[in-house]
Formats: C-alpha cells, structure tokens, sequence
C-alpha cells in the first residue's frame, strides 16, 4: 500500500455552549459574639471623700470632701463642701452652697441659708451663720455674718463678733472687721482696715462709703458718710478722728479737708 496522506487542516472552533444554572446559595455564617452591655447612667450623682463625710444624705449633685464635711446633711442639692467640717452643720433645703476650708460655712443652718460662696479658712463660719446669698474669700472672711447679699474679700474682711446686716461689702484685709449689729447695712468698704470699726459694740452705722486704706477706720455709728483716700476721717486727716456723724464727706490725708 501507499504511504498514508498528510493531516488535514485543523477545523474551526465550535460554538460555545450556554451557560449553566448558577448554583444554590450557601448556608448562613454562625452568629457573632454579642458584645458586653453598656454601663447604665447613673440617676444620682455624689462624690464622698474622708471620715465622716456626707454619711446620710440623700441629695443629688454633691460633692464632700474632708472629714465631717455636710456631716448632717439629709436632702441636699447641688453643693460641694472641701475640708474638713465645711458645710458640717448644714440644715435640709438648704441648696446651693459652695464652701471651700476648713470650716467654711460650717454653721449654715437654716432652709434659707442658699446660694453662698466661701473659700479660706473658716470663712463664713461662726456660730450660727445665717448668710444667703453672700461671698466669702479670705481667711476669716465673713466670719459670724448673718447677712443677705454681703461680700467680703480679704482676710477677716466682714469679721463679725456675732452679727452683721444685709448687703454690706468688704474688700481687703480687715474692712469692715467689727461689724457687730444686724441693723447696719448698705456699708461698703474699699481698702486695707476701711471702716475698721463700723458697727462695733453695737452701734448702728449704714449707707457709709470708704475707700482708701483705713478710710473711716474709727467711725462706729455715723450714718450716709462718704470717705476717700487713705487714712481719711482718722486722726491722720485734717477732719481729725471721725467716730460719729452723719452726712460727712472727708478727703484725706493730711493735704484734704473735711467738708
């Protein structure tokens, strides 16, 4: 036989055929891991801190830090209290204090004792302290204030013996030291020992104005008196020693007169 003949021609690519159907769904994955639940929000909030601190209230928003501090405190509110005895004897109802020392406000005791400041050293503490709506800074400061709306900045500034009167205000180191009647009021005192002596042993002395250091320094019962510059109305100052009078106007020192 003969050889066998050469290979034919490769031929042409068929058609594709159609797709198949897709396949079926795989399963669910496992579920994941439920995470931990969250902290609930407290309803009440109080910070306590120290040996006898705030044992028995049932107020909201309160802090008591330093030993027997809001010590009787039963219901109140939105106060804090830092050092020790602040705020120790404070009475129920009585909201909206900050006292900041030992013994600062310690002898608030009324429902109507709201909305003081105090920051220093027994500021606005003393037997029985009856502020509301006052302010306190210094060492002493408002020290046996009974008054409404009274300010006193400075140590010993509004330093009472055992009273004050309303909206009467000290600024600087021993104003308004001895204000000692509940009937004085409206004073305002400006300066290192401005009106020093007002209202002492107590005399009844309102509506007078120094400023300067020791200004007024020894009126104990004059009323409506206005006295600038230092040393004005003192022995230093033309005017002499002012203890009484009313209706003064003094301006010292030595190089004034008083009219």
């Amino acid at each position: 036989a003969g050889d066998d003949g050469a290979d034919g021609a490769t031929g042409a690519q068929g058609i594709q055929g159609v797709a198949g159907d897709d396949g079926a769904d795989g399963s669910d994955g496992a579920q994941g891991i439920q995470g931990p639940q969250g902290l609930e929000q407290p309803t009440i909030s109080r910070t306590i801190y120290g040996w006898g601190a705030m044992p028995i209230n049932t107020g909201n928003n309160t802090v008591s830090i330093g030993r027997d501090s809001l010590n009787l405190a039963t219901a109140i509110n939105d106060s804090v209290a830092v050092g020790a005895y602040a705020l120790n004897k404070i009475a129920t109802g009585a909201h909206y204090n900050v006292a900041v020392g030992q013994d600062s406000l310690r002898y608030i005791t009324s429902t109507n004792n709201t909305y003081n400041t105090a920051c220093g050293y027994r500021s606005g503490g003393g037997s029985a302290n009856n502020s509301q709506s006052s302010s306190y800074f210094g060492s002493y400061a408002g020290y046996g204030s009974k008054g409404i709306g009274c300010n006193a900045f400075g140590n010993y500034a509004l330093r009472c013996n055992t009273n004050s009167g309303n909206y009467n205000n000290a600024f600087g180191n021993t104003a308004l030291r001895w204000m000692n009647q509940s009937s004085s009021t409206g004073n305002n005192a400006f300066g290192n020992g401005a009106l020093f002596n007002c209202s002492k042993d107590s005399n009844v002395s309102s509506y007078n104005t120094a400023i300067g250091g020791s200004a007024g320094y020894d009126i104990t019962s004059g009323d409506n008196c206005l006295l600038l510059g230092y040393n004005a109305g003192t022995s230093s100052s033309p005017s002499g020693s002012i203890t009484a009078g009313n209706n003064r106007i003094c301006l010292g020192d030595s190089n004034m007169q008083c009219y």
